[in-house]
């Protein structure tokens, strides 16, 4: 009985994640999938964390439309690429889906983007167990002492 029941919720966790991936085909924006499920480390009841890059508000709302109508639990997280550009040093939404995502849909280039990435990583940003960190000290006896914690990470 309990074998039934794991492959049902196994068997219904794979046809979202092909309705998703059909949703996101049909638009003309960048999804990706970041969190849990693209580390491979959710369960049942994780909900589905989207980065979103759109140039259309109206393609955007018909977007969370249709992710509702499937009864997709999704966390959408949606910008244009210029919020994109100036909220990445303080989003860890967005350096977590560039670092660890799934491309489901490149309708909009993500280059900038990873480029930025690039460059905050350069200047010192680097991912640890606590969150996205910066590197604002000098060396000392101790070695490299002060980080300061962007923020944790989203899930």
């Amino acid at each position: 009985m309990l074998r039934g029941f794991l492959r049902r919720v196994i068997e219904r966790e794979k046809l979202r994640e092909e309705r998703l991936r059909e949703i996101a085909s049909r638009f003309n924006m960048t999804i990706v999938l970041f969190g849990s499920r693209a580390r491979g480390k959710s369960t049942p009841a994780s909900d589905y964390d989207l980065l979103v890059i759109y140039d259309d508000p109206a393609e955007l709302e018909e977007l969370l439309r249709e992710l509702r109508s499937a009864r997709i639990p999704a966390d959408v997280h949606a910008f244009n690429l210029a919020e994109a550009l100036n909220t990445m040093p303080t989003s860890t939404i967005i350096l977590d889906a560039l670092e660890e995502g799934v491309v489901l849909r490149e309708g909009i280039s993500l280059k900038p983007l990873r480029e930025r990435l690039v460059a905050l990583k350069s200047a010192g940003y680097r991912k640890e167990a606590e969150g996205w960190v910066m590197r604002i000290g000098e060396r000392c006896s101790g070695g490299l002492r002060s980080c300061q914690v962007i923020s944790p990470g989203a899930d």
